[in-house]
This record gives C-alpha cells, sequence and structure tokens, in this order.
C-alpha cells in the first residue's frame, strides 16, 4: 500500500493531491486501506508535512475535461481504413516505382503491406483526419503474429510517420 504521508515529503502534499485526484477519477483507487505497520499514525503527523488546515487543494483548468472529452470522442473503431490513410508509401520518393524497396508501406482498406510481410487489418481506431491505429494479422518468411502499428498523417496529407516505440519512420505518399 502506499504511504501518503512518505510519498509526500519527496513530491510535495500538491503532487499527492493530484495523482490521488486523478486515480479517484478513474476508478483506480479504492475507499478501503489497510493498515501500514510502518506508516506513522494520523494522530502523530509529521512536523514537516503541511497540515491538513492549510493545505491547499489545486483548481483543475475546466479545459482539460472537455478538451479529453473531445479527444475521446474523436477518436472512435472504423471498419475499414480512413480513405485519407490509404495509398502507397515511401521513405524516398525516387523508389515509389519500385516493389521491391525496403521501405515501401502500401494501406489498403481493410489489409497493409511491408516489403517482407503483409496481413488483414484486425481493428482500426482513427480519428479520420492525422491518428491511425491498427490491429493487423501480419504474415511473412512462414510466420504469423499480430501487431499493433501507430500512424500520425501530416495535415497536408503527404507525409506518413510510422511510430513503433520509441522509433519513428517517416514515408511519403506516392501519387
Amino acid at each position: 500500500m502506499l504511504n501518503s504521508q512518505r510519498f509526500s515529503r519527496y513530491f510535495g502534499v500538491v503532487t499527492v493531491v493530484c495523482i490521488t485526484s486523478l486515480l479517484v477519477s478513474i476508478g483506480g483507487c479504492s475507499t478501503s486501506q489497510t493498515p501500514d505497520s510502518s506508516s506513522p499514525s494520523p494522530e502523530a503527523p509529521s512536523s514537516d508535512l503541511p497540515s491538513p488546515d492549510n493545505a491547499v487543494e489545486p483548481k483543475q483548468p475546466e479545459t482539460s475535461t472537455n478538451t479529453t472529452n473531445r479527444t475521446l470522442a474523436e477518436v472512435k473503431q472504423y471498419e475499414d481504413v480512413p480513405q485519407v490513410f490509404q495509398g502507397v508509401w515511401q521513405a524516398d520518393l525516387e523508389q515509389c516505382s519500385s516493389q521491391a524497396s525496403e521501405t515501401r508501406l502500401e494501406i489498403g482498406s481493410q489489409q497493409i503491406q511491408f516489403y517482407e510481410s503483409q496481413g488483414p487489418i484486425k481493428e482500426v481506431v482513427s480519428d479520420g483526419k492525422t491518428t491511425l491505429k491498427v490491429k493487423v494479422e501480419l504474415s511473412g518468411e512462414g510466420e504469423t503474429w499480430l501487431t499493433e502499428r501507430e500512424f500520425q498523417l501530416s495535415e497536408d496529407q503527404n507525409t506518413l510517420t510510422a511510430i513503433d516505440g520509441n522509433n519513428a519512420l517517416v514515408r511519403y505518399r506516392c501519387s
């Protein structure tokens, strides 16, 4: 169990209040508490902690909830990949005519094809404009695996960035 008094010594009361509020708002906290024998009792607070009487709870900006809800509302599941993401993409525009390029990516309405793997898209989540996340069952070199891929489309819809963990590969739309 997290000892909030010990935690607040290191990170401050405001941080503890913010984290606690966040966890409660997303349902990550239980209202029941298990006593922790190593923590000081509530009757003997540490002298270096502010008392609950003078602790100030930070006011959350009203727009944060609205922005979060609006963003979540814009992202939804699709049956097919939105048209703006479909097409042939290459890291080097001079390679657009080559089927054998290692950075070639072809996105269809229900299938994705890389240089050495391809497969049907099982799930599509997108905002319909710039963000695309897919679960795809790829096959290649005699093996099949389920993977998730994320793509970010530029506003001019000519640059697609494939995001894989901390790696990103920029590809350009082939005409």
